[in-house]
């Protein structure tokens, strides 16, 4: 048996079979807007593992109500709103797609 060390060839999957999330982008502008300069300052911030702050603002995941409540907690905002920014950059994401 031969071990792959690509990450989709391991899990046995393509990369177009990965669900791509839009609103990652908004995430990192947004932390960056807040002056946190680095993923891992976040992580430290969040208590969010640092590999999962690079997927969600890469479109790896999709950001959940608990993860909002994290981050938005650390940008000083209300998690309501972020959770609203990125679903609305998800919406014009799937509008361009059509």
């Amino acid at each position: 048996m031969v071990i792959s060390n690509n990450y989709q060839e391991w899990r046995g999957c393509q990369l177009e079979e990965i669900p791509k999330y839009a609103g990652g982008s908004k995430l990192r502008s947004l932390r960056l807007k807040a002056e946190i300069a680095t993923q891992v300052e976040m992580s430290r911030k969040t208590g969010i593992a640092q590999c999962i702050i690079s997927d969600l603002e890469r479109g790896r995941r999709q950001l959940n109500p608990t993860w909002a409540k994290l981050i938005a907690e650390a940008l000083g905002t209300p998690w309501q709103t972020l959770l609203s920014e990125v679903r609305e950059e998800e919406n014009q994401y799937a509008q361009e797609e059509k």
